[in-house]
């Protein structure tokens, strides 16, 4: 455990935060850097006559999990809980300091003393490790693998690797230093194909599994070269063809006797363009037939169109996100990944904490302001243009009741983009509600008034 003051010049700040690496666009998204510069970027405030303890991200704070701080050597009561790379305010004392996934007794331990007016940074007490995955054409794909302790005891996953090479979509597991097993596949006791896992303190594991066109690992690397592009989100795809018959007949007593000749021309245009979770596609096709006639015992059929048609399909589709709510004794941890991580958000609520206080960046003056805005919304209206309605549907949830709870958010990308991000989003308050009972009724249309909108 080292000592740092905890006093930075504004300017040293300052220009640590213009030019913040998480600014920065996926998947060029660099880790956080060192210790010096993880302290020189946070900027929390220590109240006068407290310390504050400081555990470095391995990789970047919000793929990994928070940091929980406890009383004393033997960590009885959490005093505190906060993401990786940020300081932690506690009054001088002993604490126990844990971080990582799985239970609590699974987690990474170390016991930090803090003095006042001074920032305690955590020793080297876990082991980061991320799991990649690509094909044979260097596409990161989408594939079912567990992190295994070498007794058995301890089994993390199965987790999915991700089938976007942006650094953010790949998350950190935080281990407590000692022997592990990699193992391919959905079955975390298979025994083909494991791979040898040791993980020291201070270690930033990263692997590759490189998979066959059966999803069959055939090798690992160290992912320290580019994969492929991200491909163009526009899509042509353009058709041309033709036909042409001749026939003859001869001696027909109740039909044509001569020779016939047909030509006929098509064309398919589709042009797509897929944003990711969403995908646009218009279709054009043309088509045209011409026969001509020439009759063996008198003047034939000169060439006509036998078929002139022109169709067009304009079609739109949108993608799930991918959603994961995880149950940790006291926590609840949510994911949600976006396809382009437009709206990417994960938080973990500690439950245990019910009912908590209001955030210190709440704007809400007292518990009872923010209930205020903890309650379901019974009516959820709609703007119906053609008929220039209003629809109104009436929705039912019976036992509702709202705890206030403490939680981590460590993603939250939809107020990363404009204009949320330049106002400084804040925490004003958290809930957790359960068993909820939830219905509707069936819509009702009134008519608007003149000019209403």
């Amino acid at each position: 455990m080292s000592l740092r003051p905890l006093a930075a010049t504004a300017l040293l700040a300052a220009a640590a935060l213009a030019g913040d690496p998480a600014r920065a666009a996926a998947p060029d998204l660099p880790e956080v850097g060192d210790v010096d510069a993880q302290l020189a970027l946070d900027v929390t405030p220590v109240p006068e006559g407290m310390g504050a303890i400081f555990v470095p991200s391995a990789t970047r704070p919000e793929l990994e999990p928070v940091v929980h701080v406890f009383a004393g050597d033997a960590g009885a009561d959490r005093v505190a809980t906060a993401p990786t790379g940020r300081r932690i305010p506690v009054p001088p004392g002993a604490y126990a300091v844990t971080v990582g996934q799985g239970p609590p007794e699974w987690r990474p331990r170390v016991t930090v003393t803090v003095e006042a007016g001074k920032t305690a940074v955590a020793p080297a007490f876990f082991g980061a490790v991320r799991v990649l995955a690509i094909d044979r054409y260097d596409h990161a794909v989408d594939t079912p693998y567990s992190v295994v302790s070498a007794d058995g005891a301890r089994v993390y996953g199965p987790e999915r690797t991700s089938d976007s090479a942006a650094y953010r979509a790949t998350r950190t597991w935080l281990l407590a230093p000692g022997n592990y097993y990699l193992v391919p596949g959905g079955d975390p006791d298979a025994l083909d194909g494991r791979i040898a896992l040791p993980v020291a303190a201070g270690a930033r594991l990263a692997y590759r599994l490189v998979l066959d066109d059966a999803e069959r690992v055939v090798r690992t690397e160290f992912p320290d070269r580019a994969l492929v592009a991200t491909e163009s989100l526009w899509r042509l795809d353009w058709v041309l063809g033709g036909s042409f018959a001749f026939d003859r007949a001869e001696n027909e007593l109740a039909g044509f006797s001569g020779d016939a000749l047909r030509l006929g021309a098509f064309t398919r245009l589709e042009v797509g363009v897929d944003a990711g979770d969403h995908l646009g596609v218009f279709k054009l096709g043309l088509d045209e037939d011409f026969v001509g006639l020439e009759h063996a015992f008198g003047r034939g059929l000169p060439f006509q169109k036998l078929t002139d048609l022109v169709t067009a399909e304009i079609l739109y589709n949108y993608r799930l996100a991918e959603i994961d709510i995880a149950a940790h004794q006291d926590d609840l941890e949510v994911r949600i990944d976006t396809p382009r991580g437009e709206a990417d958000l994960h938080i973990v609520a500690h439950l245990d904490s019910q009912p908590a206080p209001l955030p210190a960046t709440s704007p809400f003056r007292s518990d009872r302001d923010a209930r205020r805005f903890a309650g379901p919304l019974p009516w959820t209206f709609d703007h119906e243009a053609e008929t220039n309605s209003i629809v109104m549907i009436h929705g039912h949830r019976s036992t509702w009741k709202p705890q206030p709870t403490a939680v981590d958010i460590k993603t939250c990308t939809f107020l990363d983009q404009s204009p949320f991000a330049e106002a400084g989003p804040v925490l004003a308050n958290a809930f957790h509600v359960a068993g909820i009972d939830y219905g509707w009724d069936r819509g009702v249309t009134v008519a608007a008034g003149p000019g209403e909108r």
